[in-house]
């Protein structure tokens, strides 16, 4: 196969729908696999998860048996409070990645049997030939074929600030 990616041929056509549906199968969609964890899920990460409530866990508990009740109430407080706060922060921030993901263009250009055409980005396979024009997200890791002047913005990956020059 690799013979045949750099071909002129394959340049013009790109793959053909029979090896899109044999890529797909073999390697799957084009997507993040991750777990997602539910609300309850999420709140007891915060309390046996997070190293500073077991700390102050076994604080409160040292603090029962050493005869300080009043004081092991006060921190099994501390304790509730805390990852109340931090599981209301986790769980708001990852609705909010959530909707702006769904406002986000999940489309790309390829071009197969030598035609281009629009598809989803979920829907793009190994060696697939994507087009890129200027503003367009890269969907997918890529090798260039070919470009004129590219630059690509890769903040959101490096923190870089500039531009990288490609080729």
């Amino acid at each position: 196969m690799s013979e045949k990616l750099f071909s002129a041929d394959y340049v013009k056509k790109g793959l053909d729908w029979a090896e899109v549906s044999a890529n797909k199968e073999k390697y799957g969609l084009n997507v993040i696999a991750g777990k997602k964890l539910n609300a309850l899920q999420l709140f007891l990460r915060q309390l046996f998860g997070n190293p500073l409530i077991i700390i102050l866990s076994v604080a409160a508990l040292v603090s029962f048996l050493t005869g300080g009740g009043v004081s092991s109430v006060f921190i099994l407080w501390m304790i509730i409070i805390s990852a109340v706060l931090c599981f209301w922060n986790e769980y708001s921030a990852e609705k909010t990645v959530e909707s702006l993901l769904n406002k986000i263009t999940k489309k790309c250009k390829v071009i197969r049997e030598g035609k281009q055409s629009e598809i989803n980005v979920s829907d793009v396979v190994l060696n697939d030939l994507i087009y890129i024009e200027p503003g367009d997200v890269v969907c997918a890791d890529a090798e260039i074929i070919e470009s004129k002047n590219l630059e690509l913005n890769e903040s959101n990956l490096t923190g870089e600030s500039m531009p990288v020059f490609k080729k």
